[in-house]
């Protein structure tokens, strides 16, 4: 379903998850460079991971059989959210949401709690 700035949800967890793509969203809108950044900061914090999924420009590529004046790339990846509202994250549902990703360059799953995940769930996880 498309986001809408009107809620659509009643339940705690689609009200959460409505509004958090909401704001990120209109954050990517207004600037997606600070969405790109936000988005590494809170997946990758002090990593040298070079999470950079925006448009790319580039002039005089060349490829194995050819050099092409100029190309725009994007590099693929899929961010898949799972909410609660408490720490109730499962590990055999976290591990089926895993299974969503494809052959993307970049995999990421946000969980949304109002809490941390405990430790001993992000390790096993």
């Amino acid at each position: 379903m498309k986001i809408h700035y009107f809620q659509r949800y009643h339940q705690g967890e689609d009200v959460a998850t409505a509004n958090t793509m909401l704001l990120l969203s209109r954050l990517y809108h207004y600037s997606s460079d600070k969405f790109y950044l936000f988005l590494k900061s809170i997946c990758v914090p002090n990593s040298t991971w070079d999470f950079n999924p925006g448009l790319s420009f580039n002039l005089q590529e060349s490829a194995p059989k050819s050099r092409l004046d100029a190309v725009i790339v994007q590099q693929s990846f899929k961010v898949a959210v799972e909410t609660k509202l408490s720490d109730w994250f499962y590990e055999d549902q976290i591990q089926r949401h895993l299974d969503v990703f494809g052959e993307e360059q970049y995999k990421v799953l946000m969980t949304l709690a109002p809490v941390h995940m405990a430790n001993d769930k992000m390790q096993a996880i």
